[in-house]
């Protein structure tokens, strides 16, 4: 499904067209329940107007970006559950003022969860179950947690 802000695949298979990446006012990007597999597709970092990232249940691999948050200063939901990630710099989330749901369950995630995490004052939603985080996180410091 597509429109001039939204496109969608369900049950995608193969690889995203790079095209895709030229689609300069795209504001929600789903792949959802597809077999997409290999590093997140970096073009994707290019669509700065993204608002919306919505990957889950695929079989992506790899590290994203560190500057993820400098290319998407837009981003509001980050929905990658259920793939094989293992990186991604959990610190620098901090960077996102407008993100309010991230969804990284089901993943291979390592390292810590920052306490700084709770000054993202409009974050509602965080799922980081069944990764290999390690240490505390003391949610009561997120204001409009849900």
């Amino acid at each position: 499904m597509y429109n001039e802000n939204f496109l969608a695949f369900d049950y995608f298979s193969g690889g995203i067209p790079l095209e895709i990446g030229n689609l300069s006012r795209l504001e929600t990007l789903s792949v959802q329940g597809g077999s997409l597999t290999g590093p997140f597709p970096s073009f994707v970092f290019n669509i700065s107007s993204l608002k919306v990232i919505d990957f889950d249940n695929n079989s992506l691999s790899g590290s994203l970006s560190v500057d993820i948050y400098h290319k998407l200063p837009e981003l509001e939901e980050l929905h990658l559950k259920s793939n094989q990630l293992t990186g991604l710099t959990l610190s620098n989330i901090l960077d996102f003022k407008r993100l309010w749901w991230i969804s990284l369950s089901k993943n291979k995630l390592t390292g810590g969860v920052p306490a700084k995490v709770g000054n993202l004052t409009g974050l509602k939603y965080l799922y980081l179950a069944n990764n290999r985080l390690t240490g505390m996180f003391d949610c009561f410091h997120i204001v409009n947690f849900e």
